[in-house]
């Protein structure tokens, strides 16, 4: 399974992806909940296809929103900045990423000021062990 993490680069550590566990939880109304932890990939959780490509994406917006909110911007603001309307800020925002390019929302950080490095590692790994990053600087 291919594991996907958001990184800021400013702390010290990198937080892990958790390991798929489960149990019982006790409610304070003393209820068992049975549980499952995820794998850290919401959408591989839910078997979807493209789940690499999707948390991709989503790492990609989150980025997005923080530099808006880094910039103090509206959403309005922000889609006159990148070139969209406001509407389709909002869409992106809402998790409606599908009409989004990996490629478009790269270009959408690069007219927030900031560069983009993409960069491959020299250590081979196992396919299902390979990871993609979004590290933020």
């Amino acid at each position: 399974m291919n594991q996907n993490t958001v990184q800021n680069t400013s702390e010290k550590e990198e937080k892990p992806v958790a390991e798929v566990e489960s149990g019982t939880f006790i409610a304070s109304d003393g209820r068992r909940i049975e549980y499952t932890a995820g794998s850290g990939n919401v959408f591989a959780d839910l078997e979807r296809p493209d789940a690499a490509e999707m948390q991709f994406k989503s790492n990609l917006v989150f980025c997005i929103r923080q530099l808006m909110r880094e910039k103090g911007l509206t959403q309005a603001e922000l889609g006159e900045m990148v070139g969209l309307p406001q509407p389709k800020v909002s869409d992106l925002f809402r998790g409606r990423i599908r009409g989004f390019s990996s490629d478009r929302l790269l270009a959408i950080i690069n007219r927030l000021g900031r560069s983009v490095e993409v960069r491959i590692s020299a250590q081979e790994r196992a396919p299902e062990e390979a990871t993609t990053r979004v590290l933020v600087a």
